[in-house]
């Protein structure tokens, strides 16, 4: 009976001892586990501010509007079999490369289909962004905005809602071709002693209205930031980007331009990634996002400080003072003479801008009151005279022509035209002229690309004795 009381106690003490020790506190602090151990708050999440890689999108096909960065690497032809094995036959050049879609990659110049997302375009940006339409897009870096989700059974992105070429700031703005990074400071005026640079070139493109040509040439200067893409064949032209750091970002696109002299070109070791280059060209906003030259409307004027002589840059095309038989250019005056008759005393006048046309309306035959007709033709230029509200006349490009025919012999016709930016808009020096009779025939003759506008405000015709 005692050994039995003596053990209760033993353990009755036990049971205290043990309670006891749960009010002493721990001697310092237990790691806490995280919430969740695999967090990251430095990893990319898709958002405007941390676009998602092309690797990291290929892991996350989330289903809903996420950006991506990478480069245009190729496209895939038009799906036969809607497999994922056809994937594989993926293009990486621009050469019969389908309008639905692109490629793009984390490296500009992968070839591996493995790395890379088909991205299908939806009609709103294929223009923009196929290479069908934009070869020169291939290699071009680009931010994407749309669903991350399968595309021909692979990883892909459909829905393009938003893109652009330098990395976006907001999610607001829809960033086409540019998003709202800054492009530097603007400096020179647009001429050849002083060409923009590509930050300049760009603001004044960027105002113009979408798909309208400026209405002069200007210079600007930057450094190729891609490889050039030449042709040497039948068109001998080359489209290329230029920035002012010669990366990149901010770009202006020289699009389909010549080389020195206007002349195609014959070789593709004029120009590379990395030359300085002064351009002349008329520049458009395509598309009301794009800023780039005028399609076949600019030329080399040197490369890293030498122009096609290999010396100096080639003297820029200014309208020229001076005469071909016939034709006398005064200031912003342009005289055509009749020289087999003898000037009377009959005269008739017509301000072009009081005539009803519209802004840019193409021009054909001017009746006037006295049976006379001044008709104006493209000859063999595709562009034909058109009137414009800004130079409140009409704009006769290279070799367009303007017959006079009157109701009696023409001994002179006076032209008086428009000056803008200290520039005279008289025609070309090599115009020529034909008469014969009634029959005046003006021709802005020329053997350049472009040459120099005629820009015809009022017109004053004189008749023979």
């Amino acid at each position: 009976m005692k050994k039995i009381f003596k053990t209760l106690v033993i353990a009755c003490m036990g049971i205290m001892a043990l309670a006891a020790c749960e009010d002493v506190p721990a001697p310092f602090a237990l790691p806490s586990e995280p919430e969740n151990p695999s967090e990251n708050p430095d990893a990319n999440d898709g958002s405007v501010a941390k676009p998602f890689s092309v690797t990291e999108l290929q892991n996350n096909q989330t289903g809903t509007d996420v950006w991506v960065h990478g480069y245009i690497v190729g496209s895939v032809p038009a799906a036969s079999d809607g497999s994922s094995t056809y994937l594989e036959n993926m293009t990486f050049t621009a050469t019969g490369a389908n309008t639905m879609n692109i490629c793009i990659a984390d490296a500009s110049t992968e070839t591996s289909y493995a790395k890379c997302v088909a991205v299908q375009l939806p009609s709103a940006v294929r223009g923009d962004l196929s290479l069908a339409s934009k070869p020169e897009n291939l290699g071009r870096e680009v931010w994407l905005k749309g669903s991350a989700e399968k595309y021909y059974g692979a990883a892909g992105m459909k829905g393009v809602s938003k893109y652009s070429f330098t990395q976006p700031t907001s999610d607001e703005e829809d960033n086409p071709g540019g998003g709202d990074t800054p492009a530097g400071e603007v400096k020179g005026d647009g001429t050849l002693e002083n060409p923009f640079n590509v930050a300049g070139i760009l603001a004044l493109t960027k105002a113009l209205p979408a798909d309208t040509n400026s209405d002069r040439e200007y210079y600007f200067k930057g450094i190729i930031s891609d490889d050039p893409n030449v042709d040497t064949g039948s068109y001998g032209n080359a489209t290329f980007n230029i920035s002012d750091d010669g990366k990149a970002a901010n770009t202006f696109m020289v699009y389909r331009g010549y080389s020195f002299n206007r002349e195609k070109f014959t070789s593709a070791d004029v120009i590379k990634k990395g030359d300085e280059v002064v351009i002349c060209g008329y520049v458009v906003n395509y598309k009301g996002n794009t800023p780039e030259t005028a399609t076949g409307k600019a030329y080399l004027v040197s490369v890293n400080g030498k122009g096609g002589d290999g010396d100096q840059p080639d003297e820029p095309d200014t309208p020229g003072q001076g005469s071909q038989e016939g034709v006398a250019i005064d200031g912003t005056t342009v005289t055509l003479t009749n020289a087999a008759v003898v000037a009377g005393s009959e005269t008739l006048t017509v301000d072009l801008s009081t005539l009803g046309y519209t802004n840019a309306q193409a021009v054909s035959t001017i009746e006037l009151a006295d049976g006379t007709t001044i008709a104006f033709d493209a000859n063999t230029n595709q562009n034909g005279p058109k009137y414009y509200d800004g130079t409140k006349g009409i704009r006769v490009y290279a070799n367009n022509t303007i017959t006079f025919h009157g109701h009696a012999p023409i001994a002179k016709v006076v032209m008086t035209c428009d000056e803008y930016g200290g520039t005279k808009y008289v025609g070309n020096a090599t115009a020529t002229l034909t008469a014969n009779g009634n029959t005046m025939v003006y021709t802005n003759a020329t053997t350049e690309n472009a040459g120099v506008q005629l820009r015809v405000k009022t017109i004053t015709i004189v008749y023979a004795q």
